[in-house]
């Protein structure tokens, strides 16, 4: 008997004689490809990044804010009319009359024996002031609560305050003792004004010390005894012309003020005459050498313009003459 043929077996299973035995393939994974840099390159990376992270990153702009939207250092609720179209900037005031205290204090507050008022124009109202940086108000009838005075001082004659002083600053604006509104205590300082000022001062003494060189000398000896303080009749020419161009510096406007005065002449021989003691000024009356009352004289008016209208008058004419002869 024929040996029976044995069926191939698969894992313990016949397999078909016609069936493929599929052969399982193991894929063997590729390998990564090696990256290579030169020392240069890498420095240079190193480099950049480096860079990069030093870089700080740019802070988001920011709007300028300007004072009158700050704190209630600087709110002002009042509509004065001097103060609607108000720019604050750096501002220096100074005390009119050029003194330079150490410390000056310009009033903050009214109160009663030491008024400070502000007249409002077109309301016709008078209210009393108050400076304060706790209130809204410069009036002190709209102030809520207590109110804190702040004082203002002037060091060495001169305040200075700058852009974002609004509120001080308006405060000086409006008070009285301003000279633009008619105060006589301080003023903002102008440079350019300040310019203009000292050149109109040069020319005036030039233009003085000109006509002093221009005028006779019996001018000059009537300008002398007018202005000059210390004048002595025995001076020599030289010396009443120093004297005389000294003062014409100092006094430029009163200088040219007396020169162009066409009572000059009368004026000089008036002044000799009281030098002389022929007559007497006191009291704002003249007095003759008898003792009698010639002249009297206006309490607003320079007395030797007094006495130079009487004399070009009909009435004192006459004793004009007598004086004039008398002193020669």
């Amino acid at each position: 008997m024929a040996d029976d043929k044995k069926p191939a077996m698969l894992f313990g299973k016949p397999v078909k004689e016609k069936e493929a035995v599929k052969e399982v393939v193991t894929e063997t994974p590729a390998e990564k490809p090696t990256i290579t840099m030169s020392m240069e390159d890498l420095q240079a990376l190193i480099a950049k990044e480096v860079a990069a992270a030093q870089v700080k990153p740019q802070a988001p702009a920011q709007r300028t804010v300007s004072p009158e939207e700050t704190t209630m250092k600087n709110l002002l609720t009042d509509d004065i009319p001097e103060l609607r179209d108000f720019k604050s900037k750096e501002r220096i005031y100074v005390l009119v009359d050029g003194s330079k205290p150490e410390a000056r204090e310009i009033k903050s507050r009214h109160k009663p024996g030491s008024p400070l008022q502000y007249w409002n124009r077109e309301t016709n109202t008078t209210h009393a002031l108050f400076f304060s940086m706790t209130q809204a108000s410069f009036l002190k009838e709209k102030h809520i609560g207590d109110s804190k005075v702040d004082h203002i001082f002037m060091k060495d004659g001169m305040l200075k305050t700058y852009p974002e002083d609004v509120k001080l600053q308006k405060f000086l604006t409006i008070h009285p003792d301003n000279i633009a509104n008619g105060g006589g205590l301080f003023k903002e300082y102008n440079p350019n004004e300040e310019a203009e000022n000292n050149l109109d001062d040069i020319d005036a003494k030039f233009e003085a010390e000109k006509l002093a060189r221009e005028i006779s000398f019996i001018k000059q000896d009537a300008v002398a005894r007018l202005l000059c303080k210390g004048y002595k009749e025995t001076w020599q020419p030289a010396e009443l012309k120093l004297a005389l161009f000294v003062e014409a510096g100092k006094q430029p406007r009163e200088f040219m003020k007396l020169a162009n005065d066409p009572r000059l002449e009368v004026k000089g021989i008036a002044k000799t005459a009281a030098h002389r003691g022929f007559i007497e000024y006191r009291n704002y009356r003249f007095y003759n050498d008898q003792g009698e009352i010639f002249c009297d004289v206006a309490k607003n008016q320079d007395e030797w313009d007094a006495i130079a209208d009487y004399f070009l008058s009909g009435i004192g004419k006459g004793y004009y003459e007598y004086l004039r002869n008398a002193i020669d």
